[in-house]
């Protein structure tokens, strides 16, 4: 059984920790929320983006992207990505 539910992603404290050839190491902070249909919202994981990040035609891509949980148990089966 599927949990039907609003998922909200929030990233902060973007920070660029460096260059090397052109591709920059950066962390950001992030937090998951899940709504469901009644309203109820919960925390369901916290963590670190530690990613590596080029800038290609104009147009920033992620070479690398890790999610680093904080959280040790997700109350849930984990059906979206972090």
């Amino acid at each position: 059984m599927y949990n039907e539910h609003y998922p909200r992603h929030m990233v902060s404290n973007i920070e660029v920790l460096g260059e090397t050839d052109g591709a920059y190491d950066v962390s950001a902070s992030y937090a998951v929320y899940q709504t469901d249909l009644d309203g109820h919202t919960r925390l369901l994981s916290v963590g670190e983006y530690p990613d590596r990040i080029v800038v290609r035609n104009g147009t920033a891509q992620f070479l690398a992207r890790t999610a680093l949980c904080d959280t040790y148990t997700i109350p849930n089966l984990l059906a979206i990505p972090i």
